[in-house]
């Protein structure tokens, strides 16, 4: 690749095409695929070689290596893949050589090429870059360094255990590393974009609550529901900040720029009882960062008689939100639960957490158990 990285050809595809044969490699001439022929070489290289000396590249490549693309005439990348665009890319890198031990096989996914590699995290303000992924190779002539790529992760819920896919620092060349230094690294499966620039506007972290069971059967129904901001500021309840209830899914959504929602949402049985299911879901400092979760309950009235639209008015969930509702500060909870007596019930109100999508998604039930309770157990109050 050093050899070949000054070397012109009148069409973009013959800078791959031209070395076939000197890597013993066969692939498809498409002419009019332009830049991409030189990373499908790559990729027919990767089948035949464990040799990591092919991800070994500087940032030394023409900007047009990627093609015209008006969004790179936009704004540079945020990143870029780890197959070299171009040749020119190996210029210097002739005294690289891989080491002769077998490394595990690495293999082109959807997600990117999964390679097995030891990565290294720092904490450098004045670097783009927050890991170096060490390779197997190392400059012919320096015995006491290791050889390391630049890399960042593509930007995943930090909900999730662990950050797995990543993509090159752009304008970044490769990273002498000392041995000692590579020997603190963790050695673990990843995921390396194969090429092309790559963009991506950071979506914002969100969270949900979904109401999922309330008892339907025994004829409760869920008539209304709000929520705000946690803490409550001051203009919450008499503004416009209150949130609608999504009705279409039973369902609410907030960003992670909250500390937190409050919600209160009221139930009532026809011409019977009512009462108001009030969630907490709290940030709090934890190296997770799940929120914490609080479920207080309270009866609204023992008795409400009239048709729904009288019911409704009797009840103002802005008033519920703005009342002072207990809440203690916990640890992370993956489920948390609370009972009460109802209609001579068991009730028992349950928040689990869940991840769907890399969203967390906290799933609200209420259950009634059917075991009866005693007349003076169902007149304490919640």
């Amino acid at each position: 690749m050093s050899w070949a990285s000054r070397r012109e050809t009148t069409k973009i595809e013959d800078l791959a095409y031209c070395l076939m044969g000197i890597f013993g490699v066969n692939m498809p001439l498409l002419y009019g695929e332009g830049e991409r022929a030189y990373a499908r070489l790559q990729g027919e290289i990767m089948k035949r070689t464990y040799d990591h000396s092919l991800f070994a590249w500087n940032y030394n490549f023409p900007t047009t290596a990627y093609g015209s693309s008006n969004r790179l005439l936009e704004r540079p990348p945020q990143g870029i893949g780890v197959l070299a665009p171009h040749p020119s890319a190996f210029s210097g890198c002739a005294d690289i050589i891989p080491y002769t031990t077998k490394t595990e096989p690495y293999v082109t996914t959807n997600r990117g090429i999964q390679i097995h590699l030891r990565v290294l995290r720092h904490s450098l303000s004045a670097k783009p870059h927050t890991r170096l992924a060490i390779l197997q190779c190392r400059y012919r002539s320096n015995l006491s360094t290791a050889m390391a790529i630049p890399i960042k992760p593509v930007y995943r819920s930090r909900h999730l255990e662990s950050e797995v896919e990543y993509y090159r620092s752009a304008d970044e060349d490769l990273v002498n590393l000392e041995y000692s230094l590579a020997a603190e690294s963790s050695s673990q499966n990843i995921y390396l974009h194969e090429a092309e620039p790559f963009w991506q506007s950071e979506p914002q972290n969100l969270y949900r609550c979904c109401l999922h069971k309330y008892g339907k059967e025994l004829g409760v129904q869920f008539h209304k529901a709000l929520y705000c901001q946690y803490p409550i500021v001051t203009s919450t309840v008499t503004g416009s900040i209150v949130k609608q209830w999504n009705y279409k899914d039973n369902s609410a959504i907030w960003g992670d720029d909250r500390r937190g929602i409050r919600a209160a949402l009221y139930f009532a049985k026809s011409n019977g009882p009512a009462f108001v299911v009030v969630l907490t879901l709290m940030h709090l400092s934890t190296k997770r960062g799940y929120p914490s979760m609080h479920i207080y309950i309270r009866t609204v009235h023992e008795k409400i008689e009239g048709p729904k639209s009288t019911v409704l008015s009797q009840v103002s969930l802005r008033k519920v939100l703005e009342e002072e509702t207990p809440f203690e500060l916990a640890q992370e909870l993956d489920e948390i639960q609370t009972t009460f007596p109802f209609e001579s019930r068991v009730m028992t109100v349950q928040v689990k957490r869940e991840i769907i999508h890399e969203e967390i998604v906290f799933i609200l039930d209420i259950f009634f158990s059917g075991v009866k309770r005693s007349h003076s157990e169902s007149n304490r109050t919640p």
